[in-house]
């Protein structure tokens, strides 16, 4: 084993650590994205992400490269605590048939501990779901086991039970 000084790059992800946060990005891997496509001196755009944007397996947007190039140098930022408490907080949402092509759901489960985010997913739902409301209880029940898991393994890394997390659903 060696020692080789400040984690800086790991499996693709850069990692800048400073004194008041650690920061994560991956601007090497967008760059060679955009190169890839053919796209890397294209006009960016200012936003990573168009609203409401429904792909279907036909048709794949060209603009997604001019928004990956807009948001190559975006990072997350993980706030260094001062030792203090901290709580799981568990947001979901849900896009009602949002898969053009079969009419399934996608869930959206982003988890923090205190103001930094420490787990995300996205995935389509294995049921078709026939209200926004039963698509939101769907992705509600995948937040609430991603958030009970999150808890139990809190619990195990500090010898502490964690706080019930707070769970915030859109409906």
């Amino acid at each position: 084993m060696s020692d080789l000084n400040t984690l800086s790059y790991y499996l693709g992800i850069e990692v800048r650590q400073g004194k008041e946060a650690l920061m994560l990005g991956q601007s090497a891997y967008a760059s060679k994205l955009l190169e890839w496509s053919g796209m890397a001196q294209c006009k960016p755009y200012v936003t990573p992400m168009e609203e409401r944007l429904k792909l279907t397996k036909a048709t794949a947007s060209w603009s997604i490269p001019k928004r990956i190039k807009g948001a190559v140098d975006q990072v997350i930022v993980f706030p260094k605590t001062g030792g203090s408490r901290l709580q799981l907080a568990v947001f979901s949402d849900t896009d009602m048939a949002g898969d053009i092509d079969g009419r399934r759901s996608t869930s959206g489960v982003l988890v923090f501990l205190g103001l930094a985010p420490i787990s995300w997913l996205s995935l389509k739902q294995k049921v078709v779901a026939m209200s926004t409301c039963e698509a939101e209880y769907v992705a509600a029940a995948t937040a609430a086991c991603q958030a009970m898991w999150l808890r139990w393994l809190l619990g195990e890394l500090t010898g502490v039970e964690a706080r019930p997390p707070a769970l915030v659903v859109d409906n």
